[in-house]
């Protein structure tokens, strides 16, 4: 089963819903204070607006990837720099829709202040689902965005500058002192000694030990897991034929060339059941002029052991052997990069 589209119009599905929460923000607040219903309807066009922003902004931001595999536009965005990209696009729209409308740059910056907040604090409260990567530091991070958005909406008398300003400054530089403190890594530190013991169970989910599986290399010598015992190893799971699996390729490459030099592995395991044999997954790495390690799984022995039912599939593996993280679908560099930085 092909995954990457799914996981695509997932991850714009939770984006959506965490912007109509913050639509539904507006709304409330606009009934408790009597303001212009015309404002609920700004935010949700607004919301749009961020999508599309966010959603195109891959071809500003990576081109060269976009170059190299035309499917980037359809199973990428822009990522975390297209997110600001998208937000100050539609606080400029919201600035000129509450400008025509003679609201005032005052109800322009309140209406954006609850639907960032809002929307923040509702998406961080559902992607630990789908990602599991959970941490302290989602978590305390959540709270504040959804205590933020709370204040924002419950407040009794009409905006003003002084007490919007400095209630979103200090929320907001909380917000980011919290999201910059490095808490212990999320895995359960039973399971980091269950693991030193050899007593944890050994599987695919999150928060098991890895199994430690056998691949060949190009040359036919065989690659395990255990060889790179202490280190950080994210295995991805792919097939030449698979349409995200394709555009999914140049960030594997660059998430490579990131880490060449440090303590972290990049293993591409081919499907190689699923291929028509070797020789059409070498040439396809050939056409590719993909430079990081690809190794066989000839047997389907590693799918087998890591319950592997969607293309593409990547498993992030800690120094320990505990998996640390299973992603369905397409992923980005940014995305792999900031699962490594939270388990160095």
């Amino acid at each position: 089963m092909q995954a990457g589209q799914l996981a695509l119009n997932l991850e714009i599905a939770v984006y959506l819903l965490s912007g109509l929460a913050g639509v539904l923000g507006v709304r409330i607040r606009s009934k408790r204070v009597a303001l212009p219903q015309s404002q609920a309807s700004d935010a949700l066009q607004a919301v749009f607006l961020w999508l599309i922003v966010w959603k195109a902004s891959i071809i500003v931001f990576d081109p060269v990837t976009v170059m190299a595999e035309w499917r980037s536009l359809l199973y990428f965005s822009g990522g975390s720099k297209g997110a600001v990209l998208a937000s100050v696009v539609s606080a400029g729209y919201l600035l000129y829709k509450r400008h025509r409308a003679k609201g005032g740059l005052l109800a322009a910056a309140e209406t954006y202040c609850i639907v960032a907040f809002g929307a923040a604090g509702a998406f961080m409260a559902v992607e630990p689902w789908f990602t599991e990567t959970w941490s302290i530091r989602w978590l305390l991070a959540t709270l504040l965005a959804l205590l933020l958005a709370i204040w924002l909406i419950a407040r009794r008398e009409s905006a003003d500058w002084r007490k919007l300003s400095s209630g979103v400054l200090l929320g907001s530089l909380a917000l980011t002192a919290v999201m910059q403190v490095r808490f212990p890594a999320a895995h359960d530190p039973l399971a980091v000694s269950q693991a030193a013991s050899g007593s944890v169970q050994i599987g695919a989910k999150k928060g098991q030990l890895a199994p430690d599986i056998g691949f060949l290399d190009r040359a036919g010598k065989p690659v395990a897991l255990s060889d790179y015992k202490g280190k950080i190893v994210v295995l991805n799971f792919w097939a030449s034929w698979c349409p995200p699996c394709q555009a999914e390729m140049p960030h594997m490459q660059k998430l490579y060339d990131r880490y060449e030099n440090e303590e972290v592995v990049l293993l591409s395991v081919n499907m190689t059941t699923t291929e028509r044999g070797p020789d059409a997954v070498w040439a396809f790495a050939d056409k590719k002029g993909t430079t990081f390690p690809i190794v066989l799984d000839e047997e389907g022995a590693a799918m087998a052991a890591y319950s592997i039912r969607t293309y593409p599939t990547t498993v992030f593996i800690a120094p320990d052997g505990i998996i640390h993280a299973r992603l369905l679908g397409a992923v980005d560099y940014d995305g792999m990069h900031r699962i490594i930085r939270d388990m160095s």
